[in-house]
């Protein structure tokens, strides 16, 4: 999939145009550019106009950035920076996609590397399909057996037994592209970089609901180039992302109680200091909701962990350190605003649709309805894929509605839980694979019994002194020299402790 940039001068003018458009939009609201004897609109539904606007004209200036001034990290050439690197894979009741990550792990372009798979206490076959795999390919997949502890203890438990430097997290219904984990240890040559974030692609797209989320992580993801610019990511995908260890000793880990723990462990990097980029060619294929059920509790899990992550690190918001600025200053107030946009759907619905033809305004009514085409010609234009999808272009404000609805209850659900004090708790959907395919060989495999965290401290110490060994070269034993008498009374006091044999 070749990526497209838009020629930055060009970016710049069609980026101004739409400035100045917003800006006159916004006169028109406040009255500034209306006759004076035009009635006003009422005072609510004006603050919701330009409140709208600007949401818009921000999106539309990133999506522009992102096509213009992000570039991906390159190797450098010559500098052999490949560093050992554990691929950590938490797997919870995964038996169906499991074998199919594995195999795109394995299948990786990057050979240096070590893949930890942590089994939380499943309860069917997950245990079975990763043995498989670890006596396939001794001593480069490993298999942790933990009692059902969270997906964050999962991964803190595939880190600590891993030796890499690098520490790669992929989650067990997903599946990573050749090139992808190399792309992913790239940035690490600078270091400047400390956490690198991937695109996460849906991959089954076959139903009206796995299409919809296509196209809104194609959106979602075009918008991580224009972050990794400003220098303002603060969430690394748990599908698929990439950290040192040093930078993960400098947190407190993988914390399941936020329910969203990549989104409080990003956040815990940004508040160290720490810098994180976005990786566009680093592509993992992911299994999204199937239906409007799995939809559902996926996205009022992902919003009640964004309010507790919020509140958590909230010391983010308004900070004056260095490096932390933009995020602080701009995009964590911008998120935040973005929430209160989805709580309020209905009213921008009718702000940007019906209260224009009401009024008379069909300009406006039709620069609304053409800006989300708009944006994702853009976004289809820089990822190489607009002829591909531009067929879909005239249907993407119907398909985007569907996850508009979804996120604009769950998100009301969400917060009221996360006010009243009711938590949500981690609900998979049942998984088909990607595209409906299973990567389950249906090979019976005994099972581990699980470890507690000493056993496993145990079991990690005893993989250590295995390593070494395997390491070391044998010992070479040499009979000692035999003397006669004759020899014996040159050194009459043995000091030298040589054998003596009669002559």
């Amino acid at each position: 999939m070749q990526s497209r940039s838009i020629n930055r001068v060009v970016a710049v003018a069609i980026i101004a145009v739409v400035v100045l458009g917003a800006t006159a939009s916004i006169g028109w609201t406040l009255g500034v550019l209306r006759p004076a004897d035009d009635e006003l609109l009422p005072l609510v539904l004006r603050v919701a106009i330009v409140f709208f606007t600007v949401e818009a004209t921000r999106m539309f200036v990133h999506v522009m950035i992102g096509a213009s001034f992000y570039r991906p990290a390159e190797q450098l050439q010559g500098s052999g920076f490949a560093p050992l690197t554990s691929v950590v894979i938490p797997a919870w009741n995964e038996e169906v996609g499991l074998g199919k990550t594995i195999d795109s792990v394995l299948a990786s372009d990057y050979a240096n590397l070590e893949i930890i798979i942590v089994n939380d206490g499943s309860t069917d076959r997950t245990a079975e399909v990763a043995q498989r795999y670890v006596d396939e390919n001794p001593g480069r997949v490993f298999l942790v057996n933990q009692e059902n502890a969270g997906k964050g203890a999962a991964l803190n438990s595939g880190v600590m037994h891993g030796f890499g430097q690098i520490i790669v997290n992929v989650d067990a219904d997903s599946a990573v592209e050749p090139e992808a984990i190399g792309n992913l240890v790239k940035p690490f040559a600078s270091k400047r970089v400390d956490a690198v974030v991937g695109r996460i692609v849906i991959g089954n797209t076959k139903k009206f609901v796995g299409k919809s989320q296509a196209f809104e992580y194609m959106f979602g993801f075009h918008l991580r180039r224009a972050q990794s610019v400003f220098n303002t990511i603060f969430i690394l995908s748990g599908a698929m992302c990439a950290y040192r260890r040093s930078a993960w000793q400098q947190t407190h880990g993988f914390r399941d109680f936020s329910k969203t723990e990549d989104m409080d462990f990003s956040l815990q990097l940004r508040d160290a200091g720490l810098g994180l980029v976005y990786a566009d060619d680093a592509v993992c294929i992911t299994e999204g909701a199937a239906d409007l059920s799995g939809l559902r509790n996926q996205r009022r899990r992902w919003r009640f962990g964004a309010f507790f992550c919020f509140g958590a690190h909230r010391r983010l918001f308004l900070d004056r350190r260095r490096g932390n600025r933009s995020l602080g200053f701009y995009e964590l107030p911008s998120s935040l605003l973005g929430y209160v946009q989805i709580l309020l759907y209905p009213l921008v619905f009718a702000v940007a649709f019906i209260l224009p033809i009401h009024t008379g305004q069909y300009l406006y009514f039709y620069l609304v309805l053409l800006s989300v085409p708009a944006n994702f010609a853009v976004v289809f234009y820089a990822s190489g894929t607009l002829r591909k999808y531009a067929k879909y272009l005239p249907v993407l404000i119907v398909l985007m509605c569907v996850t508009m609805a979804v996120e604009h209850l769950m998100m009301w659900s969400a917060l009221a839980r996360y006010l009243t004090g009711n938590d949500v708790s981690w609900t998979n959907w049942t998984r088909q694979g990607v595209d409906g395919e299973s990567g389950v060989d249906r090979v019976a495999v005994p099972g581990v019994p699980a470890m507690t965290l000493a056993e496993q401290m145990d079991a990690r110490m005893v993989r250590g002194l295995r390593e070494i060994l395997d390491r070391t070269e044998p010992p070479v034993f040499v009979e000692p020299p035999t003397v006669t008498a004759a020899d014996a009374e040159q050194d009459p006091t043995g000091e030298h402790e040589r054998v003596l044999e009669p002559a």
